[in-house]
């Protein structure tokens, strides 16, 4: 009986024990991820604001602006990728938007210059673009 008693003690310990040190339990304290880019912008209500990102590449809204009549990601005539924010009709204040910009991927040099088409260099961008919408 004390046999048991003590097996089955040691085995409740011993499953608190790993539960306790497993990751599933730490990312709950980690802090939420920081932007790249913050950009604070002042918009006059009826005007577009436009926002040019990179000269190639991929841009998509990761979080959309809440008072909008036109938030939409787009290129230009030359392929560089924009961003395009006009407020609705008769809001003032202000409104948010959150991108995610992928540069075009660009090869990486190895061995005396030979280009590898096999380990293409890209980052992501978190950009926050914090608009003050004004009469």
């Amino acid at each position: 009986m004390k046999n048991a008693v003590a097996f089955s003690a040691t085995l409740l310990c011993f499953m608190l024990f790993m539960q306790s040190c497993s990751k599933k339990s730490q990312d709950s304290f980690a802090s939420p991820t920081q932007p790249d880019d913050l950009i604070t912008a002042n918009v006059n209500s009826g005007e577009t604001y436009t926002l040019t990102v990179g000269s190639s590449g991929t841009l998509t809204v990761s979080r959309q602006a809440m008072h909008y009549q036109l938030s939409a990601t787009t290129t230009d005539e030359k392929g560089s990728v924009l961003y395009k924010y006009t407020p609705e009709i008769g809001y003032f204040g202000s409104d948010e938007v959150a991108l995610m910009y992928s540069p075009a991927a660009t090869p990486t040099d190895h061995d005396g210059g030979c280009q590898s088409h096999n380990s293409d260099v890209t980052a992501s961008n978190r950009i926050i673009v914090k608009f003050t919408v004004t009469k």
